[in-house]
């Protein structure tokens, strides 16, 4: 049998979940492009975890986000912008080994772009 893979959902400022990878040698949340993204913009875009302040738990999201999988949600302060996520179980382990830097870059935008084409 097939391992469990980690879900991770980034959430809009609408509660709605959007897919997300975690890309270990860049150390960034890449979310999985929209239609508009993808087709038309050409791009996929990303949370650098290099800026990294502090991540806390935020359960009163699970009220307003309807997803089909039990997740539990967090709050990432990343320089000067916070991102909500959801994660599974699996994720939730990723969670606990995710560690705030001691010296957390000042350098650089927390979102990040990559082209898709």
């Amino acid at each position: 049998m097939k391992p469990k893979k980690m879900e991770l959902y980034f959430i809009t400022k609408h509660f709605k979940t959007r897919r997300m990878a975690y890309d270990e040698k860049q150390n960034i949340f890449w979310v999985d492009p929209s239609f508009k993204e993808r087709f038309l913009k050409g791009h996929q875009i990303g949370f650098n975890l290099n800026l990294l302040r502090s991540i806390e738990q935020y359960p009163a999201l699970s009220q307003k986000v309807v997803t089909n999988t039990q997740l539990v949600y967090f709050t990432l302060h990343l320089k000067d912008l916070k991102v909500a996520i959801g994660v599974d179980e699996e994720g939730l382990e990723f969670m606990s080994k995710l560690k705030v830097p001691s010296t957390p870059s000042i350098a650089g935008n927390p979102i990040v772009q990559r082209g898709l084409r």
